[in-house]
């Protein structure tokens, strides 16, 4: 798999909405959620991917203890 191209941005949810409505179906796009796992299990995107990190994991990686 090639990856020409990654673009991250931090948006509301207005900006995304206009976003998808022009979206390409021909392209591959990736919807991070970053907020926490209980919020992100209430109600998310479908196909969104989580990828929140408590202060203690972004401290764990930071520090290199996170177990592979």
């Amino acid at each position: 798999m090639t990856i020409l191209s990654i673009m991250v941005t931090d948006i509301d949810a207005t900006t995304l909405a206009k976003l998808l409505q022009k979206v390409d179906p021909f392209r591959k796009t990736i919807i991070v959620d970053c907020r926490p796992f209980i919020d992100y299990n209430l109600l998310h995107i479908r196909d969104a991917i989580n990828a929140f990190y408590s202060k203690m994991m972004r401290r764990r990686i930071y520090d290199n203890k996170v177990s592979k």
